[in-house]
C-alpha cells in the first residue's frame, strides 16, 4: 500500500517500521525505532551491567531492525521482479512499461558492447554478409520460440523471451570468433546457424496443424514490400537499413494476421492500445513512422558509419525474429 507503515514488534520491545511506498513494485524501505511499554524493563537492565556502555545495547536493537527491513525489501523486490518479469514470460500477458524500459535498456547497451567488444576486435566488417551470416540463428532462436508456445517444446527461461536472444547470442558468439581467427568467415557461423535452423523448421513442419496463416501472412508482406522497393529506387536511405525495413514490414504482416483474423492481442503495451483505438492495420503508418524517426535518429546520435550499421544489424534482429515467430506459432494453434 502506498505510504502504508506497518509497524512490528521484536521481543526486546523495539518497534520496527517499514514504509513500503510501492506503486508497481517501487519500494524505498525506512527503519525507525520507538519505544513500547516493554522498553521500560529494558533501558533498566541496560545500565544494569548486561553491556558495560548503552550504545552497545543501542546497536544490537538497530542490527535487528535492519535485519528485518532488509529482509523486507527483499521480498518486495522479488515480488516485483516476479510480478512484472518472470511472470510474462509464462502467461504471456505481454510487455509492460517496467520490462519494456529494462529490455530496451540491456539492448542498447548489449549493441554498444557486443560492437565495441566482439565485433571491432575480431574486425568483422559490418556489411551485407554479417546480416546473411547472423539470419540462420535468428530463424533457429525464432522457431524454437514458437515450439514452445505450440507447446513442441518445454517451457523454459533460456527459449522464452527475452531468454531465447541470450540463449542465440551465447550459440552464435563462438562461432564468429572461430570464423575470424580461422579466416573462415562466415562459412562456420552460416554453417551452425543452418544445421540448427533446420531442426527447428523439421520440428515446425512436423507438428504444423494449418499454413493458412503462414499464407495469410506472406500475402500482406509481399503487398508491403512493394511500396518500399518503388520508394528505395530513389535512395532516401542506406542500403544496409532496407534489411531491418522489409524484416519490420514482415513482421507487421504476421501481427496484423494473428490478431485481425485469428483474435490474437498485441503483447506490447503501448501498441495494444493503439490497436485498441484504431485496429491492427493502424500497425503499419505507425511502424513505419518509428522506422523513419530511428533512422534519422541514429544518423544524428551515431557519427561512426561502421556502429551505425551495427545498430541496424541490431534493429533488423528485432524485427526478423518476431516475423518468423508469430506465423509459426500460428500454424502449430489454428486448427486446419
Amino acid at each position: 500500500m502506498r505510504g502504508e507503515t506497518t509497524p512490528e514488534e521484536d521481543t526486546e520491545g523495539i518497534r520496527v517500521g517499514f514504509l513500503a511506498c510501492a506503486d508497481g513494485g517501487l519500494f524505498a524501505p525506512f527503519l525507525f525505532f520507538t519505544s513500547s511499554q516493554k522498553d521500560d524493563q529494558s533501558s533498566n537492565r541496560l545500565l544494569e551491567g548486561t553491556y558495560k556502555k548503552p550504545w552497545q545495547k543501542l546497536f544490537k536493537f538497530r542490527g535487528i531492525g535492519v535485519r528485518v527491513g532488509v529482509r523486507k525489501m527483499l521480498e518486495s523486490l522479488w515480488s516485483f521482479i516476479n510480478q512484472y518479469f518472470i511472470q510474462p514470460m509464462y502467461t504471456r500477458s505481454g510487455y509492460n512499461a517496467y520490462n519494456t524500459f529494462v529490455y530496451a535498456f540491456l539492448f542498447g547497451f548489449g549493441v554498444i558492447y557486443s560492437y565495441r567488444y566482439i565485433i571491432r576486435p575480431l574486425k568483422i566488417k559490418v556489411d551485407e554478409r554479417l546480416f546473411w551470416a547472423v539470419t540462420p540463428m535468428i530463424i533457429f532462436g525464432a522457431t524454437v520460440r514458437a515450439l514452445v508456445d505450440g507447446g513442441v517444446l518445454p517451457e523454459n527461461p533460456w527459449i522464452l523471451t527475452p531468454g531465447i536472444f541470450f540463449t542465440a547470442f551465447l550459440l552464435i558468439v563462438p562461432a564468429l570468433v572461430i570464423d575470424a581467427r580461422m579466416k573462415t568467415y562466415p562459412k562456420i557461423t552460416v554453417a551452425w546457424g543452418l544445421v540448427l535452423a533446420l531442426w527447428a523448421n523439421y520440428m515446425l513442419v512436423t507438428h504444423a496443424r494449418n499454413w493458412e496463416p503462414y499464407e495469410l501472412t506472406l500475402l500482406h508482406t509481399f503487398v508491403s514490400w512493394v511500396p518500399v522497393f518503388v520508394i528505395y529506387r530513389y535512395r532516401p536511405f542506406d542500403r544496409l537499413y532496407l534489411y531491418p525495413v522489409l524484416a519490420h514490414l514482415y513482421d507487421m504482416g504476421s501481427t496484423v494476421v494473428a490478431i485481425h483474423f485469428y483474435g490474437y492481442r498485441e503483447v506490447h503495451w503501448l501498441e495494444n492500445i493503439l490497436v485498441g483505438h484504431f485496429g491492427a492495420y493502424f500497425y503499419y503508418p505507425w511502424i513505419t513512422f518509428i522506422l523513419v524517426v530511428v533512422y534519422y535518429g541514429l544518423r544524428w546520435l551515431v557519427p561512426d558509419e561502421e556502429e551505425r550499421y551495427f545498430w541496424y544489424l541490431a534493429i533488423y534482429i528485432l524485427g526478423l525474429g518476431p516475423a518468423i515467430r508469430d506465423p509459426a506459432q500460428l500454424v502449430m494453434q489454428i486448427g486446419g
